[in-house]
């Protein structure tokens, strides 16, 4: 089933407050007939003085709809059709950026479709759209996604500057992705210690995400959910510069030695128990995995052994 977004209403619903000389909440009709009709983007959102919230869909090869909409801003519709042309704005994407010193970029073209660029608002009526489909499953995950676009002429209608851009800044989230509370325990060699933290599952696809290895900053690992099995370790960040990695089978299979008192394969340290599983019911994984930062080739040569439990929050 499509699903529809309209971009005035979304925005909204976001919590995405607008600034312009028309203060916080958009103008849209008024009935001064001394003033003259017109033509804008319902909630335009460009220029603005907070950053805009982004639109999070869901990982999926159903596509979505992103409904652009162009308005007649006056007392009643006109009497006459009016052709709304539009542009997409990457200027307006490069000054968000450097304003809010972020870096959205604009969408890989094989994410969205847009039929055409203009669009005519009929006799009669007050607004028109452009139907934009976005593709979750064709966008660049590696790179934070916008789109924007902006009015360019009305048919010779008067365009408001304040309300002729719209910024769609979207991210893709598959269904893992989320906060998690994370406990167990980080087997070292001379500094041993509990895990106790908040961490993040972030997308990479449909069913693979990255998270932080234990409690390492710039550490990270990517894994696959097949159902409840856990699958394709792959270190990335700095975990990426060890010589050994991956999941674990067994608890110390090479015998390494640790200060204590904790020790694997000792309750409730126990592969049995993290065993590389995802549990739908409670929404929790069950991680075993380890490294060596200088040698080896196997599990047998892992110094360091992590045991942790991911619980959705």
């Amino acid at each position: 089933m499509k699903q529809y977004f309209k971009i005035g209403m979304m925005f909204g619903v976001l919590a995405v407050f607008l600034s312009s000389c028309l203060k916080d909440t958009p103008t849209t009709d008024y009935s001064d007939k001394a003033i003259k009709p017109i033509i804008l983007v319902p909630n335009g959102n460009w220029p603005r003085t907070t950053a805009a919230a982004p639109l999070a869909l869901d990982f999926t090869s159903t596509p979505y709809e992103v409904r652009v909409y162009a308005r007649v801003s006056w007392d009643k519709p006109l009497s006459k059709s009016v052709d709304v042309t539009f542009k997409e704005d990457d200027a307006a994407i490069t000054a968000f950026n450097t304003k809010f010193g972020q870096n959205w970029v604009k969408m890989n073209s094989a994410a969205y479709s847009v039929p055409a660029l203009k669009v005519t608002i009929p006799a009669g009526q007050q607004e028109a759209y452009i139907p934009v489909k976005v593709f979750p499953d064709k966008v660049d995950l590696t790179k934070f996604n916008m789109l924007a676009f902006s009015i360019t002429d009305a048919s010779g209608e008067t365009v408001a500057t304040n309300y002729q851009t719209i910024l769609v800044p979207i991210l893709i989230k598959n269904i893992y992705e989320a906060n998690y509370t994370v406990t167990g325990y980080f087997f070292h060699p001379s500094a041993p210690r509990a895990i106790n933290l908040t961490k993040y599952f972030a997308t990479i696809n449909d069913k693979r995400v990255e998270g932080q290895l234990g409690d390492l900053g710039g550490w990270s690992f990517r894994v696959d959910i097949n159902g409840a099995t856990l699958a394709n370790f792959q270190p990335t960040g700095s975990t990426a510069s060890t010589v050994a990695n991956g999941f674990m089978t067994a608890d110390n299979p090479g015998g390494q030695t640790y200060p204590g008192p904790q020790f694997p394969g000792t309750a409730p340290w126990v592969h049995s128990t993290y065993n590389n599983s995802y549990n739908a019911a409670t929404k929790s994984f069950f991680i075993h995995y380890g490294y060596n930062a200088a040698s080896g080739s196997s599990q047998n040569d892992f110094t360091r052994q992590i045991y942790e439990k991911w619980t959705r929050q």
